[in-house]
């Protein structure tokens, strides 16, 4: 890991703690690290040290770049075991001469009991890295073992895994109590072609969530993409925003003291400190 990445991911960590978010680290070969940190969500209920409850809890994946912007869109539907969202959005892949369809990994939802039910009924439990690799490779082959390249379908791994498992899942239990989001009349603001600041409330109304664009703590990217957003999810005064801005703030400032602290050696100050955190809570 280089030494802007270490910084990045010890900030993201100090923050995730100061929420009480459950951080877990996977024990994982250096050859192997970009494969399982892509795939071992689809896992994560099946390491000890998950935290969840079988039958109460519901959880949904995500990805880090993504924000929500419509809440309804991801909570638990009532009598559904399953939420699924986007599923309509991908084409079709097949795999050992059968079709399958494409769910996209970005939000998908169930109890902890269905995740087990769906990723472990079919094959024998995998809960660490060398079980996780092998149950790949009993699916993928070969492929697993080799480096992963962006865009390439060895990338999108997790996807066609949790895809053959829905669907055997599915035939299994029956439709019913799989409830599928609409995404009709919404759409997404994605990185590629980002034009927050040029949209107008009512159509941002119409936006399911936001593909976000990257280095958003650059200032210029901030100021330009990032501020006119959470203007129209929060609204100006709202605490959310203003939460947002000072944790901006307080990472461009930490970087900046990084940056010193690695060309200036001598300098010995923590990077993140008790005098280095947002003190804004959902309260205030």
């Amino acid at each position: 890991m280089g030494e802007t990445s270490r910084f990045k991911c010890d900030f993201s960590l100090f923050y995730l703690g100061a929420r009480r978010a459950i951080i877990i680290f996977l024990d994982a070969p250096p050859d192997y690290q970009t494969t399982l940190s892509q795939t071992v969500r689809i896992f994560a209920f099946n390491l000890k040290e998950f935290p969840g409850r079988p039958a109460q809890d519901f959880v949904m994946t995500s990805d880090t770049d993504l924000w929500p912007l419509r809440k309804e869109h991801f909570l638990p539907r009532p009598n559904s075991d399953i939420v699924l969202l986007h599923s309509e959005c991908c084409t079709p892949f097949s795999i050992n001469n059968r079709s399958y369809p494409m769910y996209p990994m970005s939000n998908i939802g169930a109890t902890v009991s269905t995740w087990r039910q769906i990723m472990n009924d079919n094959h024998k439990i995998a809960f660490n890295s060398d079980s996780i690799l092998n149950y790949l490779g009993d699916v993928f082959g070969e492929q697993v073992r080799r480096p992963l390249v962006v865009g390439e379908e060895g990338w999108y791994m997790d996807q066609r895994m949790i895809s053959i498992r829905l669907l055997e899942w599915m035939t299994k239990h029956g439709n019913s109590s799989v409830y599928r989001v609409s995404d009709h009349g919404f759409s997404r603001f994605d990185r590629i072609a980002w034009n927050v600041g040029d949209l107008l409330p009512e159509s941002f109304a119409r936006q399911f969530d936001a593909h976000l664009p990257e280095k958003m703590f650059l200032s210029s990217q901030w100021k330009r993409n990032i501020q006119p957003l959470l203007l129209l999810m929060y609204g100006k005064h709202s605490w959310e925003a203003r939460w947002c801005t000072m944790l901006y703030k307080t990472a461009e400032n930490s970087f900046e003291r990084w940056a010193f602290t690695v060309y200036a050696p001598e300098v010995k100050e923590p990077l993140i400190d008790d005098h280095t955190h947002c003190s804004l809570t959902e309260q205030e």
